[in-house]
């Protein structure tokens, strides 16, 4: 298992990541934890019209592509400029909304959309696709499943001079290899397009068809809707603030109410034991970083109280528990880190601290954002605000730091396709 959640080979025609995003390489870790309860979305989508689109578009290549665009390869470009016609329809349209790059997405009708600015045109085909695999919308080898595919044909069987014309406007564009788009070129003067559009992605058997699919187990469903009642709670009464790990827990108390025997009980509880060690050795992390041209044994000092350690020590030790269940180089690495602080150990769990963060760095080509210089520590970059006693208060209470777990994702999509069962 490759436990490092970037690319191994740069694809430049994909949105870009920072070498520092994810210092820690905590990501495959929650990740890995999270699966079992949200086995198919990805962190990044937030409207499900966006596996429609790319299911839409998987259908086009299938059925109706123009033999240049076959012959001459350009399937990534046919994309782009598809993805780049849909997110702007989304955009214009009030019940909709663009799945990815709404910040450079406008109503204004003569908007130009270059195919390869890197997110306008790459969102859907680098976060949604995936989703789409996950929850077999589409096989291994990008083959549409056959009930999706009945539902698109059905739409598209009635607006077939629209697809004729669709088709034609994207190999013109292709041919005409400027990489600009301006989408009411198409969705304005031809208002057969328009349609097509409106009808793919207002379609209620295409709606319904997602829903099964993308929360096959029912016994996921408890979990599904106790996230969607939390977060519109939270929403109601403008909290905010609310911390991964206070949302999970909210969640398992909806959860325990809805069904005391649920499930998928154990998998909860993963989450809530793994989110406070990872928010842990963010904190003393951060402690590190804001911490330039200190004596890492005076740093392992003040961290060192008893009131401070013990809690460490309990936290250390809840997430030791998850280890006879998962298995990655990754997962090994912190909890060989939890078990020095089990110890007691703060001064070489510092310096194990930083060694493993200059193994994540290295392994993205990156620098370090910390060095160590026999026992004084070096951090050679700008470090933004943080509170030396409002880390150490974290450590001892609870941290700011904020995993994902796709629980918002969860409860985003759940909502969205079930907002008419929801407004009963």
């Amino acid at each position: 298992m490759n436990s490092f959640p970037y690319f191994s080979d740069v694809d430049t025609t994909l949105i870009k990541q920072s070498p520092i995003r994810d210092y820690l390489g905590v990501l495959p870790i929650w990740t890995s934890v999270a699966r079992p309860l949200e086995p198919n979305l990805a962190n990044a989508i937030s409207n499900y019209r966006g596996i429609s689109a790319v299911l839409f578009i998987y259908y086009l290549d299938k059925n109706s592509k123009s033999e240049y665009v076959n012959k001459s390869n350009k399937f990534r470009l046919f994309f782009q400029y598809m993805e780049g016609l849909i997110e702007y329809f989304f955009a214009v349209n009030e019940e909709m909304k663009p799945c990815y790059g709404a910040s450079q997405l406008t109503k204004e009708a003569e908007q130009v959309i270059s195919i390869d600015s890197g997110v306008i045109t790459n969102g859907l085909y680098q976060f949604y696709r995936g989703s789409c695999r996950r929850s077999k919308l589409l096989s291994k080898d990008w083959k549409l499943d056959n009930g999706v595919e009945s539902c698109i044909k059905s739409i598209c069987d009635k607006h077939k001079s629209a697809i004729i014309n669709l088709i034609s406007f994207i190999e013109s564009e292709i041919k005409g290899k400027s990489n600009k788009l301006t989408p009411n070129d198409i969705l304005k003067k031809d208002e057969a397009v328009f349609k097509l559009f409106k009808a793919v992605f207002n379609n209620g058997d295409l709606k319904e068809y997602l829903k099964e699919k993308l929360f096959l187990d029912e016994n996921l469903h408890p979990y599904a809707k106790a996230c969607l009642t939390v977060r519109n709670h939270n929403q109601k009464d403008n909290n905010m603030k609310t911390t991964s790990l206070d949302f999970l827990r909210q969640v398992q108390q909806e959860t325990n109410k809805s069904d005391p025997d649920w499930k998928y009980k154990s998998e909860l509880k993963d989450i809530i034991v793994c989110e406070p060690f990872l928010q842990l050795i963010d904190d003393c992390f951060q402690l590190i970083r804001i911490s330039d041209d200190m004596n890492i044994e005076a740093l392992a000092k003040e961290i060192d109280s008893e009131h401070r350690l013990s809690l460490m020590k309990e936290v250390s030790n809840q997430f030791l528990n998850l280890a006879s269940k998962f298995e990655s180089s990754r997962f090994d690495q912190l909890f060989a880190l939890a078990r020095l602080l089990r110890e007691g150990k703060i001064t070489i769990f510092l310096r194990e601290l930083i060694s493993y963060h200059q193994q994540i760095m290295k392994g993205r080509g990156g620098d370090p954002l910390i060095i160590i210089e026999g026992q004084i520590i070096r951090s050679p970059f700008d470090v933004f605000n943080r509170d030396k006693v409002e880390l150490l208060k974290n450590i001892s209470n609870k941290s700011a730091s904020n995993n994902n777990y796709y629980i918002y994702t969860t409860a985003n999509i759940y909502g969205q396709l079930t907002e008419s069962e929801n407004a009963k």
